[in-house]
């Protein structure tokens, strides 16, 4: 569980209200601070997905570029993540495992990242 196809797939499944919720959390203060590169993905994605909706408009992938994103810049996204995660708590059941699935996925890769530094360096 938490794989980037999964988070993809949840995207569809968040109603309106759903999505407001990401949207406020993706635009909030705390979340710019903390990881900048999170904040944008969320909000792309927020976009992408009220466009496709709205305007039945061709949705992009809805994953992030973990290849575009630094050591440092994962950090700081788990840590998004579980504010994230945090924020979700008072709402609907789908957000909540949404925004678990959204932590699961960051520490995957970075479970992902530390695996093949160790089988590089052979320790």
């Amino acid at each position: 569980m938490g794989s980037t196809h999964e988070l993809s797939l949840t995207w569809d499944r968040l109603d309106a209200e759903e999505l407001r919720a990401v949207q406020i959390i993706a635009e909030s203060k705390q979340m710019a601070t903390v990881s900048r590169k999170l904040r944008q993905f969320l909000a792309s994605c927020v976009e992408s997905e009220a466009n496709h909706r709205e305007f039945l408009a061709t949705k992009r992938q809805q994953v992030p570029n973990w290849d575009e994103w630094s050591d440092l810049e994962l950090a700081f996204g788990y840590q998004a993540s579980v504010m994230v995660e945090r924020a979700c708590e008072p709402h609907t059941e789908r957000l909540r495992q949404w925004s678990e699935l959204l932590r699961k996925a960051v520490c995957n890769e970075m479970a992902s990242r530390l695996e093949v530094r160790h089988i590089m360096t052979g320790s």
